[in-house]
């Protein structure tokens, strides 16, 4: 390395938003439901993710509660397990 040259710097890592108790427990219910859904009607998380136009990704995140939900997939789901947003969001 060069006497002129700076040593590459390590971008910190941005805060986390914060995130509630209830909210965690909202996603983990929802993850719940959702892969319960998935798993009744036999299909993979490939095949839900086609079935309901997001992509493979979005399927595996929110059934693993990883992150917060996109309302327009969550509603694409909804419609390709055949429940409506009432039903999803029963416990």
């Amino acid at each position: 390395m060069s006497p002129h040259t700076k040593p590459a710097q390590r971008r910190k890592p941005k805060p986390l938003p914060h995130v509630t108790q209830r909210e965690l427990a909202e996603r983990k219910r929802l993850a719940t439901r959702l892969k319960a859904l998935r798993s009744l009607r036999g299909l993979t998380q490939e095949q839900a993710a086609a079935l309901g136009g997001v992509d493979e990704r979005t399927v595996r995140n929110l059934e693993a509660g990883a992150s917060g939900a996109m309302f327009h997939s969550v509603v694409a789901l909804a419609v390709a397990y055949g429940v409506t947003l009432e039903e999803l969001f029963e416990s």
